[in-house]
């Protein structure tokens, strides 16, 4: 670094420069000065340690606030810092002033001992108060309360179940009893949950359900249970109901979430909740919804004040309600922003999608929180719920604020399509919470009598859209049991769908339990790995059936399937991710059963599968022919998949990178081109025979009709599988009859690339691909990754130079 003078520096003087002469006549004598004694050095004041003082409270009731400052002094006048050290976990500690406050909640009763406050003053060391001990007792007994609505009908050879609502305001542990309960019934004294299965017609008065905590208690008024005899499923006619309106909240029940304060899926959830509503105490005060969802979802993606609720339901504390009230009236608050801005609100994207998702929130904190909300927040919330309501179902006199928002009314008539489910859900839980009679009237009169005669028809169980968004069913299957356990109305009752919705998935795992069947459009991933999704269809059906034997095969599966996140390995007997962790909360059967038979016809959704034996190392398959009807379903009728200890075929939809590929052509179907096109499959209705003598199924279908809007271009198609459970080898005999000009593809999807043997046959991994008919064919192997849709998979063609429309093909699992 370079030296030298500032600017405006006087210059340095160098030592080697002698100073400038003086001019003895121009200088004048000094006067004369009074020598100025010495100054005598000042010693510094001597540090004094600060002073602190006071007398802690020794006790504090659990739900009361305990507050003590020190009081403390510093004759230097120095800036003071506090500490502590065994500082209760329900207390917050200033180290600015000493002060020591917080609200211990009835599970932090007990004694804190060796409390210690200190001062300092940076200098001397830290002055402490003798420590002290704080014991947390007890509030004041306050009796639990008890509400619910139980079912009064039961049939003979059904399930009954009601579990009643208890709080206590000390959180103390809770007894249930009965009285005069039927023979046939038991009670869970933990949980209140009241369950059996009549044998016999009858009328059982006089029932009462009592809860305690130990000191008081509350019951139920008495109630009757009129058992009639067994009937039908119903011939697909909803019958009505007389709904009782219940005189205190909560309207809407949440009783098919528990499993009692114990359990790790309690532990679990409860977790999230404490850090959730840590994270909404620690946003400013007038943060919004949308600051509040980035606080949230760092380490709560997805999270929704739902789990607040049942949370609050499970203990009574009011952390939990008032964690939701804040989130849902920010998220009121953020909509008529938005409308009031004239840009579309969350509630009506993709036509109104998540609407039950919204509303569910908005419903719940309503209900559980009605008592803590402001006349401002009712009015807000219910105004905005009920335009929402009204938007979905009128969607051609739709508006927000006064302006016009018409929409498309995707689905609002359609009860086998997954929007539907969540359209239901809103409604449901706000006419619950509101108690508006007119969307009562609505699901009676419009919606429950189309929605009952459609699932009369899948007595199998399933969706016609598949298995990727037709876990949608699960959507459904809690709103039946809302709906049941607010109102008493078994919707599901009055058809097999839910019950067999069971046995169909449990037939549509892979032996290896971590792949599901592939048919139609797939949501979360178009590998059909195993996710959180299908575990909750299956635990929200097993929760409407826990005593059957459905219930108990189930729980079989759900105590074994693999859940996964497509790359983080498996989870075994629980959800995966934080925002499902409440379906873990859902009862399962007492004990499992496993399921004994190797086959399975869904005639409603027109899926089959069966496999060789119920090990892991089974080989399975599944074909599709039926009802073709959905957006979601694809042109797959007749195809079919084969798998053992892994893929040997499957559409090459799951090797694509949207899921959604619907064409004929990546299915293991007979592609009919013309003119260069493909010959698509039009929406009807296909049929099967199937034949199984305990070694062999024999599958005969019917295909024609998938073609009936191109007869004259595909006039019939007959396709012939059979399936060798011992030999694990599956045969495809196809016979079709086709107009001029129109080419026949026989087509295979497999995972690993084909490759010609020496015998004619090819072999993909572990699967041997043998041509019988035509007996010269032309095979052809595209690899599917020469279209940047497809991440994999290969597609071998056979077709015949000779002409004809007759193929043969065997395919034996190695």
């Amino acid at each position: 670094m370079m030296s030298g003078c500032k600017p405006g520096d006087a210059a340095a003087t160098t030592g080697n420069t002698p100073a400038a002469p003086t001019d003895p006549a121009s200088t004048t004598p000094p006067a004369p000065t009074t020598p100025t004694p010495p100054t005598t050095p000042t010693t510094p004041t001597a540090n004094s340690a600060p002073v602190i003082s006071g007398s802690p409270a020794a006790s504090v009731a659990a739900g009361a606030v305990y507050a003590f400052t020190p009081s403390s002094s510093d004759a230097n006048g120095d800036a003071l810092a506090f500490s502590i050290a065994n500082k209760p976990a329900w207390a917050a500690f200033a180290t600015a002033t000493g002060a020591l406050s917080g609200t211990p909640t009835a599970g932090q009763v007990g004694t804190y001992s060796g409390i210690a406050i200190s001062v300092s003053d940076g200098k001397a060391a830290a002055v402490s108060l003798p420590a002290f001990t704080i014991t947390v007792t007890a509030a004041a007994n306050v009796a639990p309360t008890i509400t619910g609505v139980p079912s009064t009908a039961a049939t003979v050879g059904d399930d009954y179940s009601f579990t009643p609502t208890a709080l206590d305001a000390n959180q103390d542990p809770l007894t249930f009893s009965a009285q005069n309960l039927p023979s046939w019934a038991s009670i869970n004294t933990r949980t209140g949950a009241i369950s059996g299965r009549p044998s016999a017609a009858g009328t059982h008065s006089g029932i009462v359900v009592t809860v305690s905590d130990g000191t008081a208690t509350a019951s139920l008024a008495g109630f009757t249970i009129t058992v009639a005899a067994a009937a039908s499923t119903g011939n697909g006619t909803y019958a009505g109901f007389t709904y009782a309106v219940p005189t205190t909240r909560p309207f809407i029940s949440l009783n098919h979430y528990n499993t009692g304060t114990t359990s790790a899926a309690f532990t679990r959830l409860k977790g999230q909740v404490d850090d959730a509503v840590t994270v909404t105490n620690g946003i400013s005060a007038s943060a919004t919804y949308d600051q509040l969802v980035t606080a949230l979802n760092p380490g709560h993606y997805g999270y929704t004040s739902t789990d607040s609720v049942i949370m609050y339901r499970l203990t009574g504390d009011q952390r939990y309600i008032q964690q939701a009230i804040r989130m849902v009236d920010l998220f009121v608050t953020s909509e008529n922003a938005r409308i009031a801005a004239g840009s579309g609100t969350r509630v009506a994207s993709d036509s109104y999608l998540e609407a039950g998702f919204f509303i569910e929130q908005v419903a719940l904190a309503y209900d559980y929180g009605y008592s803590l909300l402001t006349p401002a927040q009712r009015t807000a919330w219910s105004a905005y719920a009920e335009q929402a309501l009204f938007n979905i179902w009128n969607p051609n006199s739709a508006s927000w604020g006064g302006v016009a928002r018409t929409w498309t009314g995707w689905s609002i008539s359609d009860p086998g399509n997954n929007y539907h489910y969540s359209f239901l859900k809103a409604t449901q839980l706000w006419a619950l919470a509101s108690q508006n009679r007119t969307w009562f009237t609505h699901l009676q009169n419009n919606k429950y009598p189309p929605l009952v005669s459609f699932f009369y028809q899948l007595p199998g169980g399933g969706s016609r859209e598949g298995t990727g968004y037709g876990t949608a069913l699960g959507n459904l299957f809690e709103d039946y049991a809302y709906w049941k356990g607010s109102t008493g109305e078994d919707l599901a009752a009055y058809s097999a769908h839910a019950r067999n919705t069971i046995d169909y998935w449990i037939h549509a795992t892979v032996p290896t339990f971590d792949y599901f069947a592939s048919i139609g459009d797939q949501s979360r991933s178009a590998m059909t790995v195993m996710f959180d999704y299908q575990r909750k269809l299956m635990a929200e059906a097993v929760a409407l059936y826990q005593g059957t034997a459905q219930g108990q095969r189930g729980t079989w599966w759900l105590n074994r399937v693999r859940v996964t996140d497509g790359g983080n390995g498996f989870l075994t007997g629980r959800m995966r991710y934080n925002y499902d962790y409440k379906y873990d909360l859902l009862a399962m059967a007492a004990s499992e059963l496993a399921p004994t038979s190797l086959m399975y016809d869904a005639t409603g959704t027109g899926a089959l599968f069966a496999r060789s034996d119920w090990g892991t190392t089974a080989s399975w398959m599944h074909t599709v022919a039926g009802p073709y009807d959905q957006s979601h379903a694809h042109n797959d009728q007749g195809s079919f998949s084969f798998y053992r200890n892994g893929w040997l075929t499957l559409t090459s939809n799951a090797f694509s990178r949207s899921g959604i590929n619907q064409g004929t052509d990546v299915h293991n179907v007979i592609r009919f081109m013309y003119s260069g096109a493909i010959v698509p499959q039009n929406e009807s209705t296909s049929s099967k025979t199937v034949s199984d003598d305990g070694s062999t199924v024999r599958i005969s279908e019917t295909l024609t009709p998938a073609y009936s809007r191109n007869s004259t271009r595909v006039s019939n198609w007959l396709r012939e599988l059979t399936y060798e459970r011992t030999a694990h080898r599956l045969s495809v005999h196809d016979y079709c009859t086709i107009g001029t000009g129109v080419s026949p593809v026989w087509q295979l999807h497999t995972p690993v690339q084909p490759v010609r043997q020496s015998d004619g046959s090819y072999l993909a991994g572990s699967l041997r691909i043998t041509t019988t008919l035509p007996a010269s064919p032309t095979v052809t192997v595209v690899n599917m990754t020469s279209s940047a849709e497809f991440s994999g998979g290969y597609r071998l063609e056979i077709t015949n130079p000779a002409g004809g429309c007759e193929f043969q093909v065997t395919l034996q699992a190695q």
